[in-house]
């Protein structure tokens, strides 16, 4: 036996068995019904600069926009990761090409559209790029403590951004 719970009427919308229903009147006055997914909110815990765990929520996206944002991610993702395989081949006293490349790549990154679910991870993917842009400055300078932190604030965001994606899966 299939239990429907009704949660909510309010305003024409009812919850029912995890499926919004809402009636909406739109401009010719008809009567026409509108389903949206229902979706839990997931809790995931971060860590900040000094390792200490926070809680954050984030509300999952519908099907349509999630596979929208995760296939945008993809080509970016791509495109970094070659653009950093580049820099990570490249003499040190060649890299200031491919360095403006990845900082380009990297506020482009910033900006990038996400779906609401990954916006709550916008803070950490952007950190976790310009870190790993940053990082190759230092080599360049031969800066090899700067490079260690760098490395370690990236390693630290991407575990940040990689719970929040998940969580939006």
């Amino acid at each position: 036996m299939k239990a429907v719970y009704v949660i909510a009427l309010l305003g024409g919308a009812v919850l029912v068995g995890g499926l919004l229903i809402a009636r909406d009147l739109g401009a010719t006055g008809e009567d026409t019904a509108i389903q949206s997914e229902w979706r839990p909110a997931k809790q995931v815990t971060l860590k900040d600069q000094a390792g200490r765990p926070r809680s954050l929520h984030v509300q999952p996206d519908t099907e349509a926009v999630k596979a929208l944002a995760f296939e945008r991610l993809g080509k970016f993702h791509r495109e970094w990761d070659d653009a950093v395989r580049l820099a990570e081949s490249t003499p040190r006293i060649q890299l200031s090409g491919p360095v403006r490349h990845l900082q380009e790549l990297a506020r482009s990154g910033a900006s990038m559209d996400l779906s609401e679910c990954l916006e709550a991870g916008r803070p950490n993917f952007a950190a976790a790029l310009d870190a790993q842009a940053q990082k190759f400055i230092a080599f360049m300078g031969q800066d090899n403590r700067r490079e260690l932190e760098l490395v370690a604030t990236s390693t630290r965001e991407l575990e940040n951004w990689r719970v929040v994606v998940q969580a939006c899966r």
